[in-house]
């Protein structure tokens, strides 16, 4: 069994903001597979329950707001009996561009109050999918940033991305192989390439070559 988790806040107010760039995500998926099951509110959290190859994975939204994510994960993990190692975090990135995506294990937290809430529950085993929002330029200038808006044209570009976790995220999960994709730099986003493409040319420095 999987856990798949989009960070983010509830409500209608944040639902385009940068920091809510999980939550898109994990709507994305539930689009892409056409979900007919109900959203459940349990554990604090919205989830739905799939079935994909053969394979149970819980989606959850957490309702605990951003910094208390952890408080909502740690209820969804302890009743379904989910190991660390099969969970799958989704979550804004001000250290990445706005259009790339990196997939890791553990490590730092950069600040983010979400993560920081997690590994308050959890040990640093979980994978994270970081989708990257820029940063702004300045410290300072942070909190206003992650809970402004994307544009209209950021939206749009942002389907391919969201294509592209929807397409691969069992494989992602499952195999749990580091990666990193620009997707800015493809050709206009024209081109979605399979995760089997992405991980034949490792390492990372390989990537770029499959958008010229």
């Amino acid at each position: 069994m999987y856990l798949i988790v989009g960070l983010g806040n509830p409500g209608k107010k944040y639902e385009q903001t940068r920091h809510n760039i999980g939550f898109m995500a994990v709507d994305a998926i539930l689009n892409s597979y056409g979900s007919n099951d109900k959203s459940k509110k349990k554990f604090n959290s919205v989830i739905h329950e799939l079935q994909l190859e053969n394979k149970k994975v819980i989606l959850a939204k957490p309702e605990t707001y951003m910094n208390n994510s952890g408080d909502a994960i740690i209820q969804i993990v302890n009743y379904f009996k989910i190991k660390t190692e099969n969970i799958l975090i989704l979550h804004d990135e001000l250290d990445l561009p706005f259009g790339s995506i990196r997939l890791k294990v553990g490590g730092g937290i950069a600040g983010h109050n979400g993560l920081k809430s997690i590994l308050s529950h959890l040990d640093n085993t979980f994978l994270r999918l970081r989708l990257g929002i820029d940063h702004p330029g300045d410290k300072r200038l942070v909190s206003n940033y992650v809970l402004g808006n994307f544009n209209n044209s950021e939206m749009d570009s942002l389907n391919t991305l969201f294509d592209y976790i929807a397409t691969n995220i069992l494989s992602i999960i499952s195999e749990r192989e580091k990666f990193q994709i620009n997707f800015r730099s493809t050709n206009n986003y024209k081109y979605i390439p399979s995760h089997r493409d992405v991980k034949k040319n490792s390492p990372l420095t390989k990537i770029l070559s499959l958008f010229k």
